[in-house]
């Protein structure tokens, strides 16, 4: 990820911060300001994933050098993927908040005739749905589960894929 700033006063850094779910944020690494500056800087940060993730939410928060900080807006960035890989897919956030659940696939070959169910730890089915996805990265958003009662709940996709 890059960014600019116009010109910086007393600017010590940024913080760059990682979130799988756009809540709980981790502090990465910090980059070092320019302290204070009449030109425009440019600045990066190479985020090497190591939890299996697609896309992760980003945000930097900019340090002075009296200690104030404040955060930037919160950007979804996706990661360069190399294919072929294996098929994954990825449920998020856990717990589930405000009854929006986020599937993070990543498919080598086209999903077809895909069934998604949630059911309790006992196998009681709750919901399911017809799901489909393309072979490369993406997210479905599973709006359905606003009045599930709280507690584990098994995923399942059971699926045919394309040849």
């Amino acid at each position: 990820m890059t960014w600019t700033t116009a010109s910086e006063v007393r600017n010590a850094g940024f913080w760059v911060e990682r979130s799988l779910n756009g809540i709980a944020f981790e502090a990465l690494s910090f980059v070092a300001g320019a302290g204070s500056s009449v030109w425009a800087r440019s600045y990066g940060y190479d985020d090497v994933v190591t939890c299996g993730a697609i896309s992760a939410y980003h945000r930097l928060r900019q340090v002075d050098t009296n200690g104030s900080a404040q955060h930037s807006p919160v950007r979804l960035v996706a990661f360069e993927v190399e294919w072929p890989i294996p098929s994954q897919l990825l449920a998020a956030p856990v717990p589930l908040q405000e009854g929006l659940l986020l599937l993070y696939f990543l498919l080598a070959t086209p999903l077809t005739a895909a069934d998604l169910t949630l059911a309790e730890t006992t196998g009681r089915q709750l919901r399911q749905r017809p799901v489909s996805a393309p072979a490369s990265p993406g997210t479905l958003a599973v709006p359905e589960l606003t009045s599930l009662p709280a507690g584990l709940h098994l995923l399942r996709l059971t699926a045919s894929l394309a040849r």
